[in-house]
């Protein structure tokens, strides 16, 4: 099954700590970097999938990482930073500086001020072989909890995967994980004439928002958001309140 493993240790300039924590079933992860969350979903580049098109293929960070170990990347290394002087013991930590591959080189890599977009693939022993790609994470830049609640924009493509209404997502549903819970949330499907499905967990039942219409929420708490549409793909735009520092 598709999971969220991806805990955001903390986030500064030029500077994301991210941690796994073991699991015997799993002896390696992948990155894949994104600046768009269709980019995040579409891997093939442009090619589609599920009817969602992005326009670049995520970054696949060059690194493997292996469970249970620590890495700093070669910013990092020279800036001195990422000295970790807390036990990690039954992690895994990666200590980023991705400025390193920003650049036109690189047209995923998002710049340090702009949100990122991050999969995780894990390598699984008993299969000898990556996973796919698990849901979306995402990274705010670090002025963001700079006030609080601070506020989250977006905007996508719900794909469209034969799904109804009054079931639960399908794995090929747009999964993406709020940097910290939400308090408040609005979501618009800008689609003319198909239905964009709701749901806030991954074996929670979708909710319909019709078509041209909007869902706002209030006093809720939540990070987990997946979406697909009914009869076709669905645009949508949404503005989450999130709350809590990194």
């Amino acid at each position: 099954m598709i999971r969220s493993v991806l805990n955001l240790i903390d986030r500064g300039p030029n500077y994301m700590d991210i941690m796994f924590r073991v699991d015997p079933s799993v002896s390696k992860y992948r990155l894949l970097i994104a600046k768009t969350i269709n980019d995040a979903y579409d891997t093939t580049g442009g090619a589609g999938t599920n009817g969602v098109f992005g326009t670049n293929a995520p970054f696949q960070y060059p690194v493997d990482f292996t469970s249970g170990t620590t890495y700093r990347s070669d910013l990092i290394v020279q800036r001195g930073l990422g000295r970790l002087d807390e036990s990690v013991r039954g992690q895994t930590r990666i200590i980023l500086d991705l400025s390193q591959y920003y650049g036109p080189a690189n047209p995923s890599v998002p710049a340090d001020y702009q949100l990122t977009f991050i999969r995780v693939q894990e390598f699984n022993v008993a299969l000898g072989a990556f996973g796919p790609p698990g849901p979306i994470h995402i990274v705010v830049p670090p002025q963001f909890f700079s006030s609080i609640p601070a506020g989250v924009t977006l905007a996508g493509t719900a794909p469209n995967t034969g799904v109804s209404a009054g079931n639960i997502p399908t794995d090929n549903a747009l999964w993406f994980v709020l940097p910290r819970y939400c308090a408040t949330s609005n979501m618009v499907n800008r689609d003319n004439a198909n239905d964009l499905l709701v749901s806030w967990d991954y074996g929670q039942t979708s909710a319909a928002v019709e078509a041209n219409q909007s869902l706002g929420l209030t006093s809720v708490s939540y990070k987990n958001v997946l979406l697909e549409a009914v009869g076709g793909t669905a645009n949508w735009t949404a503005v989450f309140s999130i709350v809590g520092p990194v």
